[in-house]
C-alpha cells in the first residue's frame, strides 16, 4: 500500500508539471486584416522571443516569463501590444506608407555604384536561425547625394543548409533609432550547395536615400534548415550588427560586403 501511495505521488507530479509545462507554451497565428498570414513578425514577451514563421503561425515558451503582454512588430504593419490571452489569432493593422515622389531625368538615369562593398579580407561571418535571439548584420553607410536605388549585391561564401531564406530591411538611423525605409522586406531564397556564389537582386519597390543621412544595410537568415550555417566573405566597412529582440547594437569594423545600385534624383 505504501508502494502504491509512493507511485501515486510520483504519477501525480509527474502530470503536473507536464501540465504547467504545456501552459507555458502559447502558441497562435498572426494575420493580417484579410486573414492571410503574416511572415517573420518579431513577437515578445518579457525576454522571450521568437519570429512567426512564413505562414504566420508560430510558438513561444514562457517558462520563466512573469509578463502578460506580447509585443508584435513588422515593417509593413503597425507595432501590436497585446495579452498573451490573446494569442491564438491576432490581427494587425497594416501601416500606411508614403511614397516618395521622385524625378529622374538626363544624364542622371545612368546607373551607378551608391555603396560598395569595401576591401576584402581573409575570413568569414556565419549566420544562422536558430540561434536566439536573431540577430541582422550589415554595412552602415552616410549617402552624399539623393539616390533612387534600384538593386543590391551580396555573395555567399558556403551554405549548409538545404534551403535558406534571407531577409534584408533598409534602415534610416536617426540618435540610434532604426526607421524602415521599404514598405515591405525584401526576401532572398538562397540557392542549394551554391558556394562563391554572388546574389543580384532588383528592388520591386521604390527606395529612396536622401543626402546627409545615415543608413543601415540589415540581413538575416529567417528560415533554414535547422542546424546550418551560412558563411559571407568578410570586407572592411563599418557594419553593426543588430539584435532583433532587444534592439541593442554592436558596431564592427567589418561586414559581409553588400553594394547598391542605382541613379541620381530630384524633388
Amino acid at each position: 500500500m505504501e508502494k502504491l501511495k509512493i507511485s501515486l505521488s510520483f504519477l501525480f507530479a509527474v502530470m503536473f508539471s507536464y501540465m504547467a509545462s504545456a501552459q507555458n507554451i502559447i502558441k497562435g497565428r498572426i494575420v493580417n486584416e484579410q486573414g492571410q498570414g503574416i511572415e517573420y513578425a518579431n513577437i515578445i514577451v518579457g525576454n522571450a522571443y521568437t519570429m512567426s514563421n512564413a505562414e504566420g503561425y508560430y510558438e513561444l515558451n514562457l517558462s520563466t516569463e512573469k509578463d502578460t503582454f506580447m509585443t508584435i512588430s513588422h515593417i509593413s504593419y503597425e507595432t501590436l501590444h497585446t495579452s498573451i490571452y490573446n494569442h491564438k489569432i491576432i490581427t494587425m493593422k497594416s501601416r500606411q506608407n508614403q511614397l516618395p515622389v521622385v524625378t529622374v531625368a538626363g544624364k542622371k538615369c545612368k546607373e551607378k555604384k551608391i555603396v560598395r562593398k569595401g576591401m576584402k579580407l581573409p575570413g568569414d561571418i556565419m549566420l544562422n536561425n536558430y540561434t536566439s535571439p536573431i540577430e541582422e548584420i550589415g554595412s552602415v553607410v552616410s549617402i552624399s547625394k539623393d539616390y533612387l536605388v534600384r538593386n543590391l549585391e551580396f555573395e555567399v561564401k558556403n551554405s549548409s543548409y538545404d534551403f535558406c531564406r534571407l531577409r534584408i530591411i533598409i534602415y534610416d538611423i536617426n540618435n540610434q533609432t532604426f526607421t524602415p525605409i521599404m514598405r515591405k522586406p525584401l526576401y532572398v531564397e538562397c540557392k542549394k550547395n551554391a558556394d562563391d556564389y554572388t546574389y543580384h537582386v532588383k528592388f520591386d519597390e521604390k527606395i529612396v536615400l536622401q543626402k546627409r543621412h545615415d543608413y543601415y544595410l540589415g540581413l538575416c537568415v529567417v528560415e533554414g534548415t535547422e542546424g546550418c550555417n551560412i558563411t559571407f566573405p568578410l570586407y572592411v566597412h563599418s557594419s553593426y550588427a543588430r539584435n532583433l529582440k532587444n534592439g541593442k547594437v554592436r558596431k564592427l569594423p567589418v561586414s559581409i560586403g553588400m553594394s547598391l545600385t542605382g541613379v541620381e534624383y530630384s524633388n
